[in-house]
């Protein structure tokens, strides 16, 4: 646990050193929209836009897997079993 908080702030800090070396203004073009905005500014809101959707994707993710889980450890009837019913 200890090493993954480590290895989340050591990730940030770069992310956040390199938002700021790239402070200038630059252009996005996407067809016919243009817009001039700080380099830091699209990296940041890329980021964050990239983690939403991963924890998004994850969420959703699992829980498909737990109520495959859920019905994979379900004791299935034996014939031994019905023969009483």
């Amino acid at each position: 646990m200890r090493f993954k908080i480590i290895t989340i702030i050591v990730l940030i800090l770069l992310l956040v050193i390199f938002a700021l070396q790239n402070a200038e203004i630059v252009e996005l073009k996407l067809w016919f929209w243009s817009v001039k905005t700080p380099g830091v500014l699209l990296i940041l809101i890329s980021v964050s836009a990239g983690v939403i959707i991963g924890m998004i994707a994850s969420h959703l993710g699992s829980g498909s897997s737990k109520k495959e889980q859920l019905e994979e450890e379900k004791p299935e009837d034996s014939e031994d079993d019905n023969f009483f019913k």
